[in-house]
Protein backbone atom coordinates (compact mmCIF):
# COMPACT_ATOMS: atom_id res chain seq x y z
CA UNK A 1 0.00 0.00 0.00
CA UNK A 2 2.95 2.40 0.79
CA UNK A 3 4.37 2.27 -2.87
CA UNK A 4 0.99 2.61 -4.62
CA UNK A 5 1.14 6.36 -2.45
CA UNK A 6 4.05 6.77 -3.73
CA UNK A 7 3.03 6.54 -7.24
CA UNK A 8 -0.59 7.82 -7.12
CA UNK A 9 -0.63 10.05 -4.25
CA UNK A 10 -0.04 13.63 -2.87
CA UNK A 11 3.70 12.79 -3.17
CA UNK A 12 3.80 12.11 -7.04
CA UNK A 13 1.49 15.45 -7.39
CA UNK A 14 4.30 17.61 -5.18
CA UNK A 15 7.62 16.04 -7.18
CA UNK A 16 5.74 16.85 -10.32
CA UNK A 17 5.08 20.56 -9.04
CA UNK A 18 8.64 21.16 -7.96
CA UNK A 19 9.63 19.23 -11.86
CA UNK A 20 7.47 22.44 -13.45
CA UNK A 21 9.10 24.75 -10.84
CA UNK A 22 12.69 23.69 -11.85
CA UNK A 23 12.17 24.11 -15.23
CA UNK A 24 10.03 28.04 -15.44
CA UNK A 25 13.32 28.66 -13.14
CA UNK A 26 15.34 27.89 -15.61
CA UNK A 27 13.85 29.90 -18.40
CA UNK A 28 13.41 32.51 -16.71
CA UNK A 29 16.97 32.73 -15.46
CA UNK A 30 17.85 33.74 -19.61
CA UNK A 31 15.62 36.75 -19.96
CA UNK A 32 17.09 39.63 -19.48
CA UNK A 33 14.45 43.21 -18.09
CA UNK A 34 12.81 43.89 -15.72
CA UNK A 35 10.54 40.52 -16.56
CA UNK A 36 13.12 38.71 -15.48
CA UNK A 37 12.75 39.57 -11.57
CA UNK A 38 9.21 39.93 -11.78
CA UNK A 39 9.15 36.62 -12.85
CA UNK A 40 11.81 35.31 -10.09
CA UNK A 41 10.14 37.39 -7.07
CA UNK A 42 6.96 35.26 -7.94
CA UNK A 43 8.52 32.00 -8.23
CA UNK A 44 10.19 32.57 -5.03
CA UNK A 45 6.81 33.07 -3.52
CA UNK A 46 5.78 29.68 -4.81
CA UNK A 47 8.88 28.15 -3.87
CA UNK A 48 7.97 29.24 -0.39
CA UNK A 49 4.81 27.05 -0.11
CA UNK A 50 6.23 24.26 -1.97
CA UNK A 51 8.82 23.98 0.81
CA UNK A 52 6.13 23.48 3.17
CA UNK A 53 4.35 20.58 1.01
CA UNK A 54 7.70 18.65 0.54
CA UNK A 55 8.59 19.23 4.11
CA UNK A 56 5.76 19.22 6.51
CA UNK A 57 3.03 16.65 7.40
CA UNK A 58 -0.45 18.51 6.78
CA UNK A 59 -3.52 17.18 7.20
CA UNK A 60 -5.45 16.13 3.42
CA UNK A 61 -7.60 19.18 3.39
CA UNK A 62 -4.13 21.54 4.21
CA UNK A 63 -2.12 19.53 1.58
CA UNK A 64 -4.45 19.92 -1.41
CA UNK A 65 -5.62 23.96 -0.98
CA UNK A 66 -1.39 24.91 -0.54
CA UNK A 67 -1.18 22.25 -3.86
CA UNK A 68 -3.86 23.75 -6.00
CA UNK A 69 -2.30 27.33 -4.44
CA UNK A 70 1.06 26.54 -6.06
CA UNK A 71 -0.66 25.26 -9.05
CA UNK A 72 -2.18 28.88 -9.26
CA UNK A 73 0.74 30.47 -8.88
CA UNK A 74 3.04 28.17 -11.27
CA UNK A 75 -0.08 29.09 -13.53
CA UNK A 76 0.50 32.37 -13.38
CA UNK A 77 4.17 32.04 -13.85
CA UNK A 78 3.48 29.88 -17.19
CA UNK A 79 1.69 32.81 -18.91
CA UNK A 80 3.72 35.51 -17.90
CA UNK A 81 6.64 33.82 -19.21
CA UNK A 82 4.60 33.08 -22.64
CA UNK A 83 2.61 36.54 -22.64
CA UNK A 84 3.69 38.37 -26.21
CA UNK A 85 3.82 41.39 -23.94
CA UNK A 86 7.12 40.08 -22.31
CA UNK A 87 8.61 39.33 -25.42
CA UNK A 88 7.36 43.09 -26.86
CA UNK A 89 8.80 44.77 -23.75
CA UNK A 90 12.27 42.66 -23.84
CA UNK A 91 12.70 43.67 -27.77
CA UNK A 92 12.20 47.41 -26.49
CA UNK A 93 14.52 46.93 -23.82
CA UNK A 94 17.39 45.97 -26.24
CA UNK A 95 16.21 48.64 -29.17
CA UNK A 96 16.53 51.38 -26.11
CA UNK A 97 19.88 49.90 -25.12
CA UNK A 98 21.47 49.94 -28.44
CA UNK A 99 20.24 53.41 -29.31
CA UNK A 100 21.71 55.06 -26.57
CA UNK A 101 25.12 53.18 -27.13
CA UNK A 102 24.77 54.60 -30.80
CA UNK A 103 24.32 58.05 -29.03
CA UNK A 104 27.13 57.49 -26.77
CA UNK A 105 29.59 57.24 -29.32
CA UNK A 106 28.04 59.57 -31.43
CA UNK A 107 29.09 62.17 -28.75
Amino acid sequence: MLGLDLIFGINRRVRGLRRKWCRYRLRALRLEGSSKSRILNQLDSVEQELRTLEGQDLRRLDRNRIAASVEHGLKNVYNELSSKKRKTEAAEEKRISELETELREYK
